[in-house]
C-alpha cells in the first residue's frame, strides 16, 4: 500500500483504544472518523490466525489488496484497522472481497 494510505502505528493504537468495532464472518474492523479527511488502512494478523508467518503474511497481503480496491468507494473518510479471522485463510478472493465490502457498508464507510 502506498504511504498515504497506510495507518501509522501511533494512529493505529488510538483506533484500537477509541474506535468503534464491527464484525463479520471473515473480518472484524475498528474505525474512527478521519481527522485529516484521508482514509487509511492497516491489517492486523496475530499468532491466533496461524503460527506460520507465511500464512499470516499472505492473508495480510490479500487483505491489503482488498482494502486498496475499496478506497475509491469511500464516502466517509476513516482510519480503519482490519482484523481477518482464521476462517479467511484459503478463501477465494471474490468471497473475501464480498465479505469485506459487506462489513464496510454496515459500518457506513462505503
Amino acid at each position: 500500500m502506498p504511504q498515504p494510505e497506510r495507518l501509522p502505528t501511533k494512529e493505529a493504537s488510538m483506533v484500537a483504544k477509541r474506535g468503534r468495532s464491527l464484525g463479520g464472518t471473515l473480518f472484524r474492523i475498528k474505525w474512527v472518523p478521519a481527522p485529516d479527511n484521508l482514509t487509511r488502512f492497516t491489517v492486523v494478523t496475530g499468532l491466533v490466525i496461524d503460527k506460520r508467518s507465511t500464512v499470516r503474511n499472505r492473508l495480510k497481503r490479500r487483505t491489503r489488496e482488498l482494502a486498496r480496491a475499496e478506497l475509491a468507494r469511500v464516502k466517509n473518510p476513516a482510519w480503519i484497522m482490519i482484523f481477518p479471522n482464521k476462517s479467511a485463510i484459503g478463501k477465494e478472493f471474490e468471497h473475501l472481497q464480498q465479505e469485506l465490502r459487506t462489513v464496510l457498508i454496515r459500518a457506513q464507510i462505503i
